[in-house]
């Protein structure tokens, strides 16, 4: 309502200061937010209004700095700026120890390894420098062979360019080989120094067998582990416990101690007996250490292995040479096994074959036994020519033949798996022998 005016004389208009009361405004709104992410940060969203009256107003927006925005990314970080690091705490107290791991001998006995840390220790040494020798050597004979023999060496041929490439990349892979090898043969060292430590002083290792005849081990040390048989690498490294040193593979050192190997997985390779492959120089010698190496494992239910390369034996001087296996009257039984084709025995070259002069033969003594598995046998038929005036000589220098021994009887079995005969200068079996059972 409009104040009163009154006129007071000539002095002017006064006005009344009593002002009547307007009228009670409505309750405001309060705002209901929510923290929400926007990556790093977090803003709030209008997401309802409360405590006022009339018409609530819309929701939606979040607030910035000088209030609602529509663009998230106006809107105000809720957690200001970051602090300054604190300060670095008191370190906890260390935790209990955890229980001790599995040694790779554990591993390997719960995988299915049958044998002694120490065996175990051997087959794991010989295994890397097969793998690993097996494969420089391979790679350096693959280099010589692009090098010296180009599909094509007409210049600017590409067949020429690429067998040059080739060369020099399968020579690069030898040289890498062969830098592996001899971190694999530190490897191993290593793996043998902590196999002295764990058994004290009755084991040490010798660098090959021919290093360990030159010295004179200790009245403690009971087993020995080589690298080699005539040298470190060789892949006829084995594991000598002390015992009968003129047994195949067995060593008496300077002092005059023997020690015999130790087979691993119930098997002694040729190698390892001492046999030297790929020279044909060796064939006497080879027949020698063949012949008593088998004989050796036969009477011990121990497996012969035939190595990879070419294994020479002279058989040209009829009836007992070659290599003779005798499995022994009622239990004997002899299993020899090679790795496929690049496992090969082979005769020598000789001018002239007598009669009986097969390369392998087998004394077939009453229910003996003998596998063969998968090698190959050469005849070397090219350089072992038969006397042709002898009537026997061609029927009787098979691969392998069978002949009766001194006690008669039915031969139990032979069995023949995955074998290859090449080079045959006759048959490659003959058998002049019951045998109960044949398999091939």
């Amino acid at each position: 309502m409009p104040s009163a005016i009154y006129e007071n004389g000539d002095s002017g208009v006064e006005v009344n200061p009593t002002m009547a009361s307007g009228l009670r405004g409505q309750h405001g709104w309060s705002m209901v937010t929510a923290l929400v992410a926007d990556g790093e940060r977090r803003v709030r969203r209008l997401v309802d209004w409360t405590g006022g009256e009339g018409i609530k107003p819309d929701v939606g927006g979040y607030l910035g700095p000088l209030g609602l925005v529509a663009d998230i990314a106006a809107a105000t970080d809720d957690r200001g700026p970051k602090g300054e690091d604190g300060n670095e705490g008191v370190p906890g107290a260390p935790g209990e120890d955890g229980a001790d791991g599995k040694s790779l001998y554990q591993v390997a006995v719960d995988n299915g390894f049958v044998g002694t840390e120490l065996e175990w220790l051997s087959y794991y040494v010989n295994e890397i420098s097969e793998a690993a020798t097996a494969e420089a050597i391979e790679a350096r004979d693959l280099s010589q062979a692009w090098a010296s023999s180009p599909t094509d060496v007409t210049p600017g041929n590409p067949s020429a360019k690429t067998s040059a490439a080739a060369a020099g990349t399968s020579a690069q892979t030898a040289e890498d080989r062969a830098a592996e090898t001899v971190i694999d043969a530190a490897a191993a060292e290593a793996a043998k120094t902590a196999a002295e430590s764990a058994a004290g002083a009755s084991l040490t290792n010798a660098t090959s067998r021919a290093e360990a005849i030159t010295r004179t081990f200790p009245a403690l040390v009971t087993h020995v582990i080589t690298g080699g048989y005539a040298e470190a690498g060789d892949r006829g490294g084995a594991d000598f416990v002390e015992g009968d040193g003129t047994s195949p593979g067995g060593f008496i050192d300077a002092g005059l101690r023997g020690f015999q190997i130790i087979p691993s997985h119930e098997r002694i390779s040729l190698r390892q007996a001492g046999i030297v492959f790929d020279d044909e120089s060796e064939a006497s010698a080879n027949r020698t250490k063949l012949n008593a190496l088998s004989t050796w494992c036969e009477a011990r239910k121990i497996d012969v292995e035939v190595n990879k390369g070419t294994c020479y034996v002279t058989a040209n001087n009829g009836v007992n040479t070659g290599w003779n296996i005798y499995p022994s009257t009622g239990t004997g039984f002899l299993r020899v096994f090679g790795h496929g084709e690049d496992s090969v025995i082979k005769r020598a070259a000789t001018a002239t074959l007598a009669a009986s002069s097969s390369l392998t033969w087998v004394y077939a003594n009453a229910n003996g036994k003998l596998t063969l598995e998968n090698f190959k046998f050469d005849g070397n038929e090219a350089n072992c020519p038969y006397d042709a005036g002898n009537p026997f000589a061609h029927e009787q220098s098979a691969a392998l033949r069978m002949r009766a021994a001194a006690i008669a009887g039915t031969f139990e079995a032979l069995e023949l798996y995955g074998m290859r005969m090449t080079g045959l200068v006759a048959d490659g079996y003959q058998g002049a022998v019951a045998i109960n059972r044949f398999v091939a």
